[in-house]
């Protein structure tokens, strides 16, 4: 019952790690379609930006889960 615990505690610190690692790559990227818009991004919709935010983010927090599984399953060898 413990190890289920466990478990389900890396998914949250995963997913947690995934919205850290977001928010690192969204704002710089934000940031940058708000002073370059004219020159740089008008050639992408904003339906298509909200696609590759929605796939991007779904990779990333796959990711982060991965990564924390990963990281539990190495330091913790029972």
């Amino acid at each position: 019952m413990i190890k289920y615990f466990k478990i389900i505690f890396v998914i949250i610190i995963g997913l947690l790690i995934g919205i850290i690692i977001h928010g690192a790559i969204e704002i710089p990227v934000i940031f940058l379609l708000i002073s370059t818009f004219k020159d740089f991004f008008l050639r992408v919709s904003w339906n298509n930006w909200l696609l590759i935010h929605h796939i991007f983010t779904v990779i990333i927090e796959i990711l982060g889960i991965f990564l924390a599984f990963r990281s539990y399953k190495k330091f913790n060898k029972s």
